[in-house]
């Protein structure tokens, strides 16, 4: 979603129309199985680790629509790949 769907400004207030509640729900459509992927994957802190891959997601989506850059995807993997690898896993109990 482009960042003139909403804007954000200080103090992160926004008219509620019909865009910006749009650009909401997509937006909470890609973060919940990210959430619900790195949770069933055993990632300590789930909902942190899809914020951090949300990003990422979301500047490939960019660079794909308004660059016509199709390798964004494979770039992003890269960078996906090591916040995973880096991402804390929940310890086992004995």
């Amino acid at each position: 979603m482009s960042s003139t769907t909403c804007s954000y400004g200080p103090p992160l207030r926004h008219p509620r129309t019909v865009r910006c509640a749009a650009a909401e729900k997509y937006r909470a459509w890609v973060f919940v199985p990210f959430t619900e992927l790195a949770a069933a994957s055993g990632y300590a802190e789930p909902e942190v680790l899809a914020r951090r891959l949300h990003l990422p997601y979301d500047g490939a989506e960019q660079a794909a629509q308004m660059d016509g850059d199709p390798s964004a995807t494979t770039t992003v993997r890269a960078a996906a790949a090591a916040l995973l690898d880096a991402a804390p896993l929940v310890e086992a109990t004995c």
